[in-house]
C-alpha cells in the first residue's frame, strides 16, 4: 500500500509540472507567435532572389493556420528550423517562381523530412516542370536520404558536404507482431474479417506477415522502387542497373569520391563554396548577400489580385488521415460530408476536386462521404486526385467520382472490412478482477469485452462484415461501371500501387494533382477560374489549444509507458474498433516504406 500511495504522488506529481510546463509554454508561444503575427508583413522578393526549397520537417497535403504561424516561428537559436511544411504551398512556390523574373532559380536544401513517396514525387515533378522555364535548380545537403535523394536529382546540378554522405539502399517494409504480447497480457483477440489480403489484424493474430501479405507488400515495393529508379537514372544519366548496383553496396558506407565517380554527385563543396557557386548563379557578388527566400514566406507573396474578379470557382476539398479515427487531425465524416454538399449547393463552384490521402477507417463514416460524393456527382464535375495513399475507406469515398485520377506510386485499392473485439477476461483474471451480472435477453451484453465472443456472436458479426463487404463492393462496381464478380476478384482486401490499379480499372489515369485541377477544369468548361481551397483551416487558437491538449496527453503517456508507448496505441485503436461503429474499411497494414 506504502509503494502504491508513492507511485501515485509521484504520477500526480509528474502531471502537475507537466501540465504547468505545457501552459506556461504554450502561452509563451502564443504571445510570442501573436506578435509576430501583427508585425509580419508580406515579404519582399526583390531581384536576383532565390527560391530555396527545403527539405525538412514534416510535409504533409497543407497546413492549419497554427502550423502556418508556428512553422514561421522559432526560439533563439533554432531561426533556420521548419517544423512543418504544406504540399500546397510548395508546388504554388515552384509554378509561380516559373514566370517571376525576380526569381533566377531554385536550391533545393536537403535535410531530415518526413514525406509519403508519392508527396516526394509531386515535387520533383514541379521541379522538372520548372526547368522548362530555362532557369537552373541546384541541390545540396549534408546528409541525403532516399527520398531527400529522389527529389534533388531533378536538379541540373547535386551538391553534397565533402563530409557528407548519400543513403541508397532500396526499400523495405517491417510490420510488428503483437500476438505473444497480448497473449502474455491476458489478452484475446477475436477477429472477423472479409478479404484473404485483408492483413491489418495479422499484428494481433499472428507472429508473422501471412504469404497474401508477403506478396501484395513486395509487389507493392518493387513498382514503387522501379519508379524510383527510372526516374533517377534518367536524370543522372545512368542505368536502372546501375542504380540497383549502387544500392546494393548500402551508399552510405562509401566515400563521397565514390560518389561523384558513380555520377551520383555532381560534386562535393563546403558551405562557402556553396554559397559562392549561388551567388554566382544569382548574379550577385560575393561581397553581397544572398537573396534567398523559402516556399512557405515566397507563397504569401504570391498575388490574387488577378482573381478578384473571377466568380467561377473549382472546389479543392482536402480529406487527409484516418476516416473519424481518435487522431484529431484525421478526417471528421460529418465535417467532411457537409464540405462537399456545400461546395454541391454552391453555384460558383463549377467542379470538385477530392484530394485524398487516407488509409480509411470506420466503414460507417466512410459511407457518409460517399453518399456526398454521389450527389455531388450528379451536379457537376467530381474528380479525385489520391496523394500517398487512397485505400480502403480512402478508396470506398473516392470511387463515386466522375474520374480517379492517382500518381503511379498511390498506394489505393485495399477493398475490405474486418473487426476486432478483445476478450480482457485472461487479464482481469490476473489482476484479481471479477465481473458478475444481470440480463433481460439472451443478447443484452453483446460483445461484452471481459468474456470472450461467443460463437452465435461471431457468426452475427461475420454476417455483418460479410453484408458490409458486399456493399462496399457495390459501391465500387456501380462507381467503376464493373460487375461485382469483377470488383471482387480484384478486391478481397488487397492494396494496388496506381500503376497497377489503372491497369484493373481502379483508377483512370496517372498523375499529380495539378492534372486533376486541369482535368476537372476542361470537363466544366472553364479557362478563367479560382481554387478554393476547403475546408477552411481553424483559427490559430482553436487549433493552437487542441494541439497543446495532444502533445501534454501525449508527453504523459510516453512518461507512463516509456518503451511500451507503441503498444498502448494499438491498444487505443482496438478500444476504438469496438461495436458495430468500429467496423473498419482501413488499409491492411499499418506500411512503412523506408
Amino acid at each position: 500500500m506504502k509503494n502504491f500511495f508513492s507511485s501515485l504522488l509521484g504520477s500526480l506529481a509528474a502531471l502537475f509540472i507537466y501540465s504547468f510546463l505545457t501552459i506556461f509554454i504554450g502561452i509563451a508561444i502564443i504571445i510570442a507567435a501573436a506578435s509576430g503575427a501583427s508585425k509580419s508583413e508580406t515579404p519582399e522578393v526583390k531581384k536576383n532572389s532565390i527560391l530555396e526549397v527545403r527539405l525538412q520537417g514534416e510535409i504533409g497535403e497543407r497546413l492549419s493556420e497554427e502550423d502556418a504561424i508556428m512553422a514561421n516561428f522559432s526560439f533563439p537559436g533554432q531561426d533556420d528550423v521548419i517544423s512543418k511544411q504544406g504540399l500546397n504551398n510548395i508546388l504554388a512556390a515552384i509554378k509561380n517562381a516559373e514566370t517571376d523574373d525576380n526569381i533566377t532559380g531554385i536550391y533545393v536544401r536537403s535535410d531530415m523530412f518526413s514525406a509519403g513517396f508519392t508527396t516526394c514525387k509531386e515535387i520533383r515533378e514541379a521541379l522538372i516542370r520548372f526547368k522548362e522555364s530555362g532557369k537552373y535548380i541546384v541541390a545540396y545537403a549534408d546528409t541525403y536520404t532516399q527520398k531527400g535523394y529522389y527529389i534533388a536529382s531533378a536538379a541540373d546540378k547535386v551538391y553534397m558536404n565533402p563530409m557528407g554522405m548519400l543513403d541508397l539502399h532500396g526499400l523495405a517494409s517491417n510490420r510488428t507482431f503483437f500476438k505473444k504480447t497480448l497473449k502474455k497480457v491476458g489478452i484475446e483477440m477475436t477477429v472477423v474479417k472479409h478479404g484473404k489480403y485483408k492483413s491489418a489484424v495479422e499484428p494481433y493474430t499472428s507472429d508473422k506477415m501471412s504469404d497474401a501479405s508477403k506478396q501484395q507488400t513486395t509487389q507493392l515495393l518493387d513498382v514503387v522502387w522501379n519508379i524510383y529508379c527510372n526516374d533517377v537514372a534518367k536524370s543522372r544519366n545512368l542505368t536502372t542497373e546501375q542504380i540497383n548496383s549502387y544500392a546494393d553496396e548500402a551508399t552510405a558506407m562509401l566515400e563521397q569520391d565514390v560518389l561523384v565517380g558513380y555520377n551520383l554527385i555532381d560534386g562535393l563543396k563546403y558551405y562557402d563554396e556553396m554559397a559562392s557557386e549561388l551567388a554566382q548563379l544569382s548574379n550577385r557578388t560575393e561581397k553581397q548577400k544572398l537573396r534567398r527566400i523559402i516556399t512557405s514566406k515566397y507563397a504569401k507573396t504570391i498575388s490574387k489580385e488577378s482573381e478578384k474578379e473571377i466568380k467561377e470557382k473549382i472546389a479543392l476539398i482536402y480529406a487527409e488521415g484516418a476516416i473519424d479515427g481518435n487522431n484529431s487531425e484525421g478526417i471528421n465524416s460529418k465535417k467532411l460530408a457537409d464540405e462537399i454538399r456545400k461546395a454541391r449547393n454552391d453555384e460558383d463552384i463549377k467542379a470538385i476536386v477530392l484530394r485524398i490521402n487516407s488509409p480509411g477507417g470506420s466503414a460507417y463514416g466512410s459511407e457518409q462521404i460517399w453518399r456526398e460524393v454521389t450527389l455531388a456527382r450528379k451536379s457537376k464535375p467530381f474528380v479525385v486526385s489520391m496523394g500517398d495513399v487512397a485505400a480502403s475507406g480512402g478508396y470506398y469515398i473516392a470511387c463515386a467520382a466522375d474520374t480517379i485520377v492517382a500518381q503511379p506510386s498511390t498506394i489505393t485499392g485495399s477493398i475490405g472490412i474486418f473487426g476486432m473485439f478483445p476478450n480482457f477476461s485472461g487479464l482481469t483474471e490476473k489482476v484479481g478482477l471479477s465481473f458478475d451480472g444481470v440480463q433481460t435477453n439472451k443478447l443484452s451484453d453483446f460483445l461484452n469485452p471481459t468474456r470472450p465472443v461467443s460463437a452465435e456472436e461471431k457468426q452475427m458479426l461475420q454476417n455483418y462484415i460479410d453484408r458490409g463487404y458486399n456493399t462496399f463492393v457495390s459501391r465500387c462496381a456501380n462507381g467503376r461501371q464493373m460487375s461485382n464478380k469483377d470488383i471482387d476478384a480484384i478486391a478481397q482486401g488487397r492494396v494496388w500501387s496506381g500503376t497497377d490499379a489503372k491497369e484493373i480499372g481502379l483508377v483512370d489515369q496517372l498523375g499529380n494533382l495539378q492534372d486533376a485541377i486541369d482535368l476537372a477544369a476542361k470537363m466544366a468548361k472553364v479557362e478563367k477560374y479560382k481554387i478554393e481551397e476547403l475546408p477552411e483551416p481553424e483559427s490559430f487558437i482553436e487549433s493552437l489549444v487542441k494541439g497543446l491538449q495532444s502533445q501534454a496527453r501525449i508527453g504523459l503517456l510516453k512518461m507512463h509507458y516509456g518503451a511500451s508507448y507503441q503498444l498502448y496505441q494499438y491498444a487505443e485503436r482496438i478500444k476504438g474498433m469496438q461495436g458495430i461503429q468500429g467496423i473498419q474499411a482501413r488499409m491492411p497494414y499499418d506500411l512503412e516504406i523506408y
